[in-house]
């Protein structure tokens, strides 16, 4: 090894003028473009948040946007005590799309998957509380309670089904599964009483 570096220091002392030249030419040349191409680079990084930046404010105008179109049906009976500011209306449809666009396309691990699907879990609940409440406020008072039961009751199921469809005991898969089941049903429970709301 130390004979190989010998000879080589040797070829380099040997070079006469014009090789040098030739060597510092390149040297430059290679320096040169490395720094644009790091320079390049850099300024793509920059563009890039600038980009996200660009989409988030869209993301948030859309959200605005939409927020203002949500209306709900007024209350049959005038005389309804209304629980909420009418106005009052949490947009939570865009987050659900994001989650569920986040979950299929979700390719780093399974405890990532596990977090989303359960947050997507927890944003259907608020979702379904919402309307609940929404519906709730519409009802003559012995409705009230009759919606409160059957509501109790469902909630006890939802927790049965979400149980009995996970198949991984003790995986890693077996939060997803429950998440899914616990998905499905809020999603199902959320148009049915949208549907009563509608004619409520």
């Amino acid at each position: 090894m130390s004979q190989f570096l010998s000879d080589r220091w040797n070829d380099i002392l040997a070079l006469n003028s014009p090789q040098w030249l030739v060597i510092a030419i390149l040297s430059v040349t290679v320096g040169t473009a490395v720094f644009y191409l790091f320079n390049w680079l850099y300024s793509q990084r920059f563009k890039a948040q600038s980009d996200l930046i660009g989409l988030q404010k869209l993301q948030l105008e859309l959200y605005a946007g939409q927020h203002q179109r949500i209306e709900l049906p007024a209350p049959k009976d005038k005389t309804a005590t209304l629980i909420l500011p009418n106005e009052w209306t949490p947009y939570l449809d865009q987050a659900v799309q994001y989650l569920q666009g986040e979950l299929e396309t979700w390719q780093h691990g399974q405890q990532g998957a596990n977090r989303i699907s359960a947050d997507l879990g927890f944003i259907q609940d608020a979702k379904l509380f919402q309307i609940y409440v929404r519906l709730y406020e519409r009802l003559a008072p012995h409705r009230r309670e009759e919606l409160r039961k059957e509501q109790q009751d469902w909630l006890g199921e939802r927790q049965t089904r979400a149980k009995a469809a996970v198949e991984s005991h003790g995986g890693s898969l077996a939060p997803l599964e429950f998440n899914n089941e616990f998905i499905e049903v809020t999603a199902a429970r959320i148009k049915e009483l949208e549907a009563q709301l509608s004619t409520t």
